[in-house]
């Protein structure tokens, strides 16, 4: 009888530890949007309009020389824009496509 009330117990103890711990868990506060903790930080300086459309999916930039490289896959081109200068200053556009 003893071994029967201990095997009840243990069992009412696993069931109630599960119950507990499947409760919904408290959600997650919201994300901080971006330009309300950076705010002040960047600003605009410059709009240079760009000879392309569609859009551009890689950007590298060269620090030193003040040059911006924009390239795009769709319309397979190469921009190279003069920051210092504030304009574009070279447009390459590939022709055929060539294996990578």
């Amino acid at each position: 009888m003893k071994t029967c009330v201990g095997i009840l117990l243990a069992l009412c103890m696993a069931f109630i530890t599960t119950a507990r711990s499947q409760q919904a868990p408290t959600p997650a506060p919201p994300p901080l949007m971006p330009m309300a903790t950076m705010s002040g930080l960047l600003r605009l300086v410059q709009t240079i309009p760009l000879p392309t459309e569609g859009y551009m999916d890689h950007l590298a930039v060269d620090v030193k020389g003040q040059r911006l490289f924009i390239t795009g896959e769709a319309n397979r081109s190469l921009i190279t824009v003069d920051l210092r200068a504030g304009k574009v200053s070279q447009v390459t556009i590939r022709t055929r496509r060539e294996s990578s």
